[in-house]
């Protein structure tokens, strides 16, 4: 983590004393995904989450955020299936325990919306990740809700033994409503 935030410090060099320093607030947000099995959906979430942005609405462009996700405490609909969704076949959370989402950059997109632009590194892999979301003020803080469609075969998720009993969809849908607040003031939203 600490090599991220030099890497955050280092990307801050165009803002300058303008870009805000922002923290997640995982309390008030969410992140959950579906997927399919057997053409079933299938819903899961991340409940332990933590990130920081430096953030200039002017400069947007120019927007540094850094997301970690805590893969070990996957949750799904059942015990069953949150078990599994640890195993190497899936997340395997033994050995990456976390993910992370490295954004370099917000651009604008159709009806007010942004994309961003980063990348997601999961299981030892990282692949360009361009979710597309609104950014909104609620108070003194910024939410940000929106979603992205990710290929389970990039990063080796939904494969092994279990595919030969279980049809799992390629395509997995991660939901985000993310609620963030200056670092040095008290959130008021």
């Amino acid at each position: 983590m600490r090599a991220l935030i030099i890497g955050l410090g280092l990307a801050l060099a165009p803002l300058g004393a303008s870009a805000a320093e922002w923290l997640l607030d995982p309390e008030k947000s969410t992140i959950t995904f579906t997927y399919y099995e057997n053409d079933s959906p299938m819903q899961g979430t991340f409940p332990t989450f933590s990130g920081e942005a430096f953030y200039d609405p002017a400069w947007a462009q120019e927007a540094v955020v850094a997301v970690t996700v805590v893969t070990a405490d996957v949750q799904m609909a059942d015990f069953v299936r949150t078990a599994f969704a640890k195993t190497p076949d899936w997340f395997h959370t033994q050995q990456f325990p976390e993910a992370t989402l490295e954004i370099g950059a917000l651009e604008p997109f159709e009806d007010g919306k942004l994309r961003a632009v980063g990348e997601l590194t999961l299981k030892g892999r990282t692949f360009p990740m361009s979710p597309v979301f609104e950014l909104e003020t609620v108070g003194s803080c910024l939410r940000a809700t929106g979603e992205t469609t990710m290929l389970l075969s990039d990063y080796g998720i939904g494969a092994g033994a279990v595919s030969r009993l279980i049809d799992v969809r390629n395509d997995l849908v991660l939901k985000f409503d993310l609620v963030g607040h200056l670092a040095f003031a008290r959130p008021e939203c």
